[in-house]
């Protein structure tokens, strides 16, 4: 295990990475000013995520609101992802984004009318999403050394004074271990060892290739399939450039979860023949979920520092996130 390094940074580079204060909830009152604001405006209101994100839908269009910090981002990031899927229509159409205040914005995207996809749809997912990647990188000029240099990074602040710093004994929450599927003891036993081990396997990145768009919620409930027979991935204002073959963590980890045959990493690359089209291997899929699962916890990371919450909930989550991902570090591993 290395020892600590420098503090976490969000390197200058990334500009479009997930990685910046996109964790940060929306206020209460602010999004009540945002309900108001979509009611007046003849907007439908669908629904409230748990970061207080208002959705709603009107005249052929989908609204959702984001902090200016996302924003910003999302104004940069959609319409170069835009481009490399208006060929196969693989995401909604962004129409814009306006600014409510100093601290909300409102994204409008096109409606699109379709059927939330099931478990059963999972394997049609993974297909469209590997194409939409390879599709990207071939107009890609943006290297992805940055990011790999943050996720190195972010892993060389895990010293064994942080991992060990969760006590299962005399620190629980429940609401983790209930996310994690495991109980206190195999957050210690499964969790610790295995983030022992990621250091290892990221050094096998590659920050050489060109960048793709990165889903950081690929799921089934995120693919739309439409009356035409047409199917489109939406939700992306949490992307990021990153890898190809990141993003996986999961769409892959609900399926196994789920029993969906098919999709252990030995058949990836014939299901989704957009990754091998791009020379990725097996164990580059391995690797480069785990990856995402990094880019997951730098931001968790972050919301906890900025909530002040303790030094034991942030080895918590590392531990939970390594329980669930045990298994793409063992396959990495062993191929």
């Amino acid at each position: 295990m290395p020892t600590a390094g420098p503090a976490f940074r969000l390197l200058p580079e990334i500009e479009s990475s997930r990685l910046e204060d996109v964790t940060r909830s929306i206020s209460q009152d602010v999004s009540s000013k945002v309900k108001d604001h979509l009611v007046r405006r003849g907007v439908t209101l669908i629904g409230e995520n748990s970061r207080r994100q208002i959705m709603g839908r009107g005249q052929g269009r989908f609204y959702k609101s984001l902090t200016l910090d996302s924003a910003r981002r999302l104004k940069d990031f959609y319409p170069r992802l835009r481009q490399s899927a208006l060929s196969s229509g693989f995401v909604p159409r962004l129409i814009e984004i306006e600014s409510l205040d100093e601290e909300v914005g409102l994204a409008c995207f096109e409606y699109v009318q379709g059927r939330i996809g099931h478990t059963r749809d999972t394997k049609e997912c993974c297909t469209l999403y590997a194409e939409l990647q390879a599709a990207s990188v071939r107009e890609s000029t943006q290297p992805a050394q940055a990011l790999i240099d943050v996720c190195r990074n972010e892993v060389s602040t895990w010293n064994e004074e942080l991992l060990q710093s969760w006590d299962p004994v005399n620190w629980t929450d429940p609401k983790i271990l209930n996310w994690a599927g495991v109980d206190a003891a195999a957050m210690t036993e499964v969790g610790i060892p295995v983030l022992r081990s990621v250091p290892t396997l990221l050094a096998a990145l590659s920050g050489n290739e060109n960048c793709s768009p990165v889903h950081a919620d690929l799921y089934v409930g995120n693919l739309l399939r439409t009356p035409d027979g047409r199917s489109a991935i939406v939700d992306w204002d949490e992307g990021y450039w990153g890898l190809p073959g990141m993003g996986l963590q999961i769409l892959l980890r609900e399926a196994m979860d789920d029993g969906v045959e098919g999709l252990e990493y030995e058949n990836l690359l014939e299901l989704a023949p957009g990754f091998a089209a791009l020379g990725l291997s097996e164990a580059d899929l391995a690797i480069r979920t785990l990856a995402g699962a990094v880019v997951e916890i730098a931001g968790v990371r972050q919301s906890l520092r900025e909530l002040n919450r303790p030094r034991e909930r942030h080895a918590a989550y590392l531990a939970a996130w390594a329980c669930r991902y045990a298994w793409v570090i063992k396959k990495a591993q062993s191929l």
